[in-house]
């Protein structure tokens, strides 16, 4: 029996991986995949700073106060969705090394 090859980021573990996704998801940052043109198989990564609160919306009242989100796309664009998925633990690293404490 063979064993299925697995990609994972070069510098980081499994453990480290889904600790940087959870740091993400508890200061707020929304990171998905999107299709990009009318070739819907190649696809960019977003990352919505403010998303998880404003439920993926730009702005969505929270509280009585208006809350508001900033999107930004990656400069690269992904062949295939795969090729995005294995670069999102290389993202939620980025955002935590940069925004984190």
């Amino acid at each position: 029996m063979s064993k299925k090859k697995t990609s994972k980021s070069s510098s980081s573990s499994w453990y480290e991986d889904q600790d940087n996704f959870k740091w993400c998801i508890e200061n707020d940052f929304k990171v998905y995949i999107t299709p990009i043109g009318h070739n819907e198989s190649r696809c960019k990564i977003v990352v919505q700073r403010g998303g998880i609160t404003t439920e993926g919306q730009e702005s969505k009242m929270v509280n009585g106060r208006l809350r508001q989100s900033k999107s930004v796309e990656s400069t690269e664009t992904y062949k295939n969705q795969k090729l995005a998925q294995e670069a999102l633990p290389s993202v939620w690293k980025i955002l935590r090394e940069k925004y984190g404490k």
